[in-house]
Order: structure tokens, then sequence, then C-alpha cells
């Protein structure tokens, strides 16, 4: 990516905002989350479905289990598919196991972004709309999956309160389950 580029999706992009994994069981894995690294307090959400998506362009549904968690500024999310076809997340959690699958950014500019990536080679693998926000899961030159997500400016706030909970949290309640 040419320098110019490079600094105007840095500065578009703005932090890292989160590290996405997937597992094969999202409680198990926040319980060891807990137990090995004293991260929490984790909001675990089951049957979660998107308004709609795509994979390789081809329009699918699927449901999956998630679990979220603050280190820091930086949303630590597990993810576990439930069912539904071939996806991003049963993909990766068949060629390589559980581990990191991708990094997530909410861009300033969600379109200039997204076109930013693809003048350069990004392909999109996954894309859709959650609870209303647009995502896309892009797979850039070195095989890396980079997520941005058009998130509103109501849940970025809500966010960072659920970040200054995990700083001050003190051990207790460690699983929340939400609907």
């Amino acid at each position: 990516m040419p320098a110019a580029q490079n600094s105007d999706i840095r500065l578009n992009l703005g932090p890292l905002q989160q590290v996405g994994y997937v597992v094969a069981d999202v409680e198990g894995s926040a319980k060891t989350w807990v137990s090995n690294c004293g991260i929490g307090p984790w909001r675990v959400k089951s049957n979660v479905s998107f308004d709609s998506c795509k994979y390789h362009g081809n329009s699918t549904e699927i449901t999956f289990n998630i679990a979220t968690a603050y280190s820091g500024d930086i949303e630590i999310k597990l993810i576990a598919q439930e069912s539904g076809p071939s996806s991003v997340y049963s993909d990766f959690l068949d060629l390589y196991g559980p581990g990191i699958q991708h990094t997530c950014f909410y861009p300033s500019d969600y379109k200039k972004a997204l076109k930013v990536f693809l003048d350069n080679g990004a392909s999109v693998i996954f894309e859709g709309v959650i609870g209303g926000a647009a995502f896309s899961y892009l797979k850039d030159s070195l095989g890396q999956m980079i997520e941005l997500v058009d998130l509103p400016t109501e849940v970025i706030d809500l966010r960072s309160g659920r970040a200054s909970e995990a700083l001050n949290w003190d051990g207790s309640d460690p699983i929340r389950k939400v609907k």
C-alpha cells in the first residue's frame, strides 16, 4: 500500500477495537479466560443471527454463540457457530482449530475504509448487517482477516462503559448470560 494511502487508512481506521477468536464452546472458553488471565466479566449470548449476511458473495443464514469481555479498551470476542452451513467461523475452526480469527476496527468512514482496502487488493470474504450495523470481513494480501464495522455512536459509548466496568471488576459473577 503506498505511504499516502497507508496514512489515510490508518487515520480513518482509528485504534484496534476487538480481537475475535473462533472457539467450539464460548462459555467454556470464557471460563478459561477468567481462570488463566483474570479477564472478565463475560457477557454470553446464545443463538445470535445476522439481519443478513453473505459468505463468498452467497447469501447464507447461520446462528452462533458469542461471549465478550474487555482487556483495557480491547474487546475480546469469542464466537462459536451453532447452526447453519459452512461459514467464515466453521471453516476457520475446521482448518485451524480454535484461535484468533480476526482483528476489528470501527472506522470513522466505513465506506471509505472499505474502498481503500478493496483498492489495495483485499477481498470481502463475509459481509452483512447485524443489529442494523454493516460489517465486512476482509482478507488482505497477507491473508490476515480484518473486520470493519459501521458501528453507531451509541454502541461505541456502550462499549466504553463495558471497558470501564472491566477495569473495576472484582471477579464476581464472571459469566453473565444476556438475551
